[in-house]
């Protein structure tokens, strides 16, 4: 059965449908889509409980618009911006280090470490340029490889 449920964070409040028999870490995830609260730095609270991500949602006897706060600290996405931006420069630089005749296989071995590194890097959902930016660095990079492979 769908219920309705009031989730909160601070003063943002935001209702969530959500089924019963649902586990307490679905939840925890569409907070994380929501309010971009990583689900390892979440506590969820209903009625003084500490919520735990393997019970079901049944277990809280929550009713219709039953308020869940939550505790935790939003990502700034700081850290991520920061990746990205060092990665941009690496790319670069592996670019420029191609035109000073650098072995292929060298500079492609550093894209693969650096394309990994990037697929590490977590881009909370709400921050949709970002997670773009992500995405057209590692094409750039895919592309680049692929270059370096063909010499």
């Amino acid at each position: 059965m769908k219920l309705s449920i009031i989730v909160q964070h601070g003063k943002k409040k935001k209702a969530m449908e959500i089924e019963t028999t649902a586990l307490v870490a679905t939840l925890m995830e569409q907070v994380w889509q929501e309010f971009a609260i990583p689900v390892g730095g979440q506590k969820l609270v209903y009625k003084g409980k500490t919520m735990g991500g393997e019970m079901t949602l049944s277990t809280f006897n929550l009713i219709t618009d039953s308020k869940i706060m939550i505790m935790g600290t939003p990502l700034t996405a700081d850290e991520e911006k920061k990746a990205i931006n060092e990665s941009t420069r690496t790319l670069i630089k592996l670019k420029e280090d191609e035109q000073k005749g650098v072995n292929p296989k060298l500079l492609a071995e550093q894209c693969q470490k650096c394309i990994e590194a990037l697929d590490g890097v977590r881009v909370p959902p709400s921050f949709t340029e970002l997670k773009i930016q992500k995405k057209d660095l590692i094409v750039s990079y895919q592309s680049f490889q692929e270059s370096l492979d063909k010499k």
